[in-house]
């Protein structure tokens, strides 16, 4: 079956005694293309000093599908979700990693970016 196409499907029951019966149905083929494949950049090492407590996420911008940057663990809370580039605010020492997910309706691309923070004395 082609996406786009309109088909129509017939079935026919047949009783014990012989009599028939018969149904259609139509359905329209529907498929959505691949996302674009998510790219949420290198790992990175930061030195930064007690005063930045921000950080710059890029990942790829998706030419199809829409994407959604998240924080999957240690800290920090992501300014503009839904930008391939964004801010993070509240950064702390330690690793923090942030999956960058382009999605077409239910197919999904996930990248994930490790970020390992220390702070300059």
């Amino acid at each position: 079956m082609l996406p786009g196409n309109l088909y129509t499907f017939k079935y026919t029951l047949l009783n014990a005694d012989a009599c028939a019966g018969s149904k259609e149905a139509t359905s329209t083929v529907n498929a959505l293309a691949q996302p674009t494949g998510s790219n949420a950049g290198v790992d990175q090492a930061l030195c930064i000093s007690q005063a930045t407590t921000t950080i710059t996420l890029v990942g790829n911008n998706p030419s199809v599908g829409s994407g959604t940057w998240t924080r999957t663990s240690g800290s920090g809370t992501i300014v503009s979700s839904g930008s391939s580039t964004t801010d993070v605010t509240g950064v702390a020492p330690g690793i923090s990693v942030f999956t960058w997910t382009i999605a077409n309706g239910t197919c999904t691309s996930v990248d994930q970016m490790v970020v390992r923070i220390s702070r300059v004395i």
